[in-house]
């Protein structure tokens, strides 16, 4: 492997990525999980997360509990992130 190509793995890896909540950030390639106490948490961290994915061109994947994705599609209307 290139000396090239390694520093620029290891870049890649030591970048901050913006969580949208709370000023934090994680590493690229690091796993992210969270836990909500209300359905309204959840709402606001959600759509929070996937608006400042989607703004920055990212691909976003969101995993749901069967049924809840009527409520994400409200929450992401609500944000006007879903055209009719």
């Amino acid at each position: 492997m290139s000396e090239g190509l390694r520093t620029n793995e290891i870049s890649a890896r030591n970048s901050k990525v913006p969580l949208a909540f709370g000023n934090l950030n994680a590493n690229i390639g690091d796993h992210i999980g969270h836990f909500y106490e209300t359905r309204e948490e959840w709402k606001k961290s959600i759509v929070s997360f996937l608006v400042t994915g989607l703004e920055a061109g990212d691909k976003c994947v969101y995993f749901l509990d069967p049924g809840q994705g009527d409520q994400l599609e409200v929450a992401l209307a609500d944000a006007s992130l879903l055209k009719d």
